[in-house]
């Protein structure tokens, strides 16, 4: 082979080499690695649903407190009454009512239907008209409330639905500016909660107590229960209720049944025959207190006569007559001289002295008044009216 071919088969060896090394060929050391899979990201997961929101309402029922009225609570809409919401429940013997509703927000109406009370004038268990009801409007909360349903939350319901029309809402708003214009309409003091306060009845009667006892006395005047439960304008029975809430005493004189005679007096000139015909005779009920069997808070009439003529000196003079209106025991019995104060009296007697609240007489059988250094022997009979105060009946006769 010559030179010149050796050369060129050399170059050609040496450019193969270079271009194999160029292009890679001959391998590599270091392994191609594939790239790792990209994990996907897991879902959030869902949170649980919230506990549905309930209510729970609790208060009374009263016209005199309600026993055995259904309530139930219903939805609000526009204007009026919706849907029931939950269950019932029963008034027990003092009105008490607690229902848990399952609604959280919103207004709440209230109604209880049926159920008996004592009346506050005429002492008689009496039923909640047949188809009315006593209302209340009260918010949800989500915890818990307190509402009243009486004759006057109910009035207020009424205004305020009629008020707000078709087009308006039923709401707390409405509602308390219903209770204030009704507060209004029948003179009452405008610090008075109707949905709040708990009507008192009694020695502890209060100022929503004396309320539903005016009226007791507009059904006593000729008014039915169910037309005041219908009405939406409590202005329109303003008129009626101020004369039920504040009656015209009558004082009639004391009539009939046996004189009065005093005798066996310290001083003589008390002794005598008292003119009954130009005395007054008055009575009231309210708490005990200072007299021997009484406790504070035990209820009791009063009976007193006024104006009594006495035959023997030409003064007048009044008898007193404090008892318990369960036993007909007699607290106080006391004599004295009209605009001159206590001139005899007598103690927790036992003797002499016996109350008929059925025929509303006092008798008196040689019952003695103070003692032998200032006092005196007294027969004869005294009667007391009906008419005084009507809600004093159940106590007095």
């Amino acid at each position: 082979m010559s030179r010149t071919s050796s050369s060129l088969l050399s170059f050609s060896t040496l450019f193969a080499t270079l271009a194999l090394v160029a292009c890679g060929g001959g391998g590599s050391d270091t392994p191609t690695v594939a790239p790792a899979p990209i994990a996907a990201t897991p879902p959030a997961p869902t949170p649980p649903a919230p506990p549905p929101l309930s209510t729970t309402v609790s208060g009374s029922v009263v016209k005199g407190p309600v026993f055995g009225s259904q309530v139930c609570g219903y939805a609000v809409l526009a204007n009026g009454r919706g849907t029931g919401l939950g269950s019932c429940t029963t008034t027990d013997a003092s009105g008490n009512y607690t229902l848990t509703l399952p609604v959280g927000s919103g207004a709440l109406w209230l109604e209880a239907v049926g159920g008996t009370y004592t009346d506050e004038v005429s002492a008689a268990i009496t039923a909640l008209p047949a188809g009315s009801a006593l209302r209340a409007l009260v918010t949800a909360n989500g915890g818990s409330v307190n509402t009243m349903l009486t004759p006057l939350t109910t009035l207020a319901l009424n205004a305020a639905a009629a008020t707000v029309g078709a087009s308006g809402t039923l709401n707390a708003a409405a509602f308390n500016t219903a209770a204030t214009q009704l507060l209004a309409a029948f003179n009452l003091s405008g610090t008075l909660n109707i949905s709040t306060t708990l009507p008192t009845f009694g020695s502890g009667i209060n100022s929503y107590g004396t309320a539903l006892t005016a009226i007791s006395r507009m059904v006593a005047n000729g008014s039915t229960l169910a037309s005041i439960l219908a009405s939406a304008q409590p202005q329109a029975l303003a008129a009626a209720y101020a004369v039920a809430a504040n009656p015209p005493v009558v004082v009639p004189p004391v009539s009939g049944g046996a004189p009065l005679v005093i005798t066996g007096a310290t001083p003589a000139t008390w002794n005598g025959t008292l003119d009954k015909t130009a005395s007054q005779v008055e009575h009231n009920s309210s708490g005990g207190t200072g007299f021997p069997p009484f406790a504070s808070t035990d209820p009791f009439c009063r009976v007193s006569a006024n104006g009594l003529l006495a035959s023997g000196d030409g003064n007048k003079y009044y008898i007193q007559i404090p008892f318990r209106k369960d036993n007909k025991a007699v607290g106080l019995a006391v004599f004295g001289l009209d605009g001159g104060g206590m001139l005899a009296r007598t103690a927790d007697p036992t003797t002499g002295i016996a109350i008929d609240t059925v025929n509303r007489r006092i008798t008196f059988t040689n019952f003695v008044f103070g003692n032998a250094i200032r006092g005196l022997t007294l027969n004869g009979t005294i009667d007391y009216p009906t008419n005084i105060a009507p809600e004093n009946r159940a106590a007095c006769g």
